[in-house]
């Protein structure tokens, strides 16, 4: 059990980033103290090496990924959804923690993915929403475009679909290269990366239209 001292920021543990959802580190799901004041009822951990710290007093789920740019994190944004909206819709007194080492990246990739679900909304604008509420968060690159596709997928993961085949089987191509980056998805803001003449050729998917 980790204990919070006096001058703790407690914004630097977690953050509240929308109705009874909390998005923090691994030192707020470390201390009872903390999960004890926010009233918090289920922990989604989002990490490989993070294991339950009270495993007999909240509700778990774990996200087994690395905040790494070869990690598909978009096979469990679906099961994120159902963990967190399952917890909130069962009772007005449930709140949930979401969790990675640092609340920065690969946690938060997640806090994005349930807006978008749950309130249908971009991409850009659910990330900016949760940045509002917590500075720090920056996920990496190729979550973000995870996340872009999962949007352009209107907000569902069809691991049989042709939309889906075709991201996991470019992924697994430009891992084995050496490189990633997402066929046909572009981020605003000039996020995306530009190759080289040296660099291996992408596929180019070419995702147009939502899938129903």
């Amino acid at each position: 059990m980790i204990p919070l001292e006096g001058n703790v920021d407690i914004s630097r543990l977690a953050s509240y980033v929308s109705t009874r959802l909390w998005l923090g580190t691994r030192q707020a799901a470390g201390s009872v103290e903390f999960l004890e004041q926010q009233k918090i009822t289920h922990i989604l951990v989002v990490g490989k090496n993070l294991a339950p710290a009270f495993p007999y007093k909240f509700v778990y789920e774990t996200i087994p990924v690395l905040d790494r740019d070869e990690e598909n994190i978009l096979q469990y944004f679906d099961q994120a959804y159902e963990f967190i909206s399952g917890a909130l819709d069962q009772s007005p007194y449930n709140t949930v923690l979401l969790h990675c080492s640092m609340g920065i990246s690969s946690s938060a990739a997640f806090a994005v993915a349930y807006l978008m679900r749950r309130y249908q909304l971009r991409f850009e604008y659910a990330l900016e929403r949760i940045r509002q509420c917590r500075k720090c968060v920056c996920p990496n690159q190729n979550f973000r475009r995870q996340l872009a596709l999962y949007e352009t997928m209107n907000y569902r993961v069809r691991k049989i679909s042709f939309m889906y085949l075709k991201f996991s089987t470019a992924m697994a191509f430009e891992k084995n290269r050496g490189t990633l980056a997402f066929p046909g998805i572009h981020l605003a803001g000039g996020d995306e990366e530009h190759n080289t003449a040296s660099q291996v050729k992408r596929y180019h998917v070419g995702f147009k239209s939502k899938e129903v």
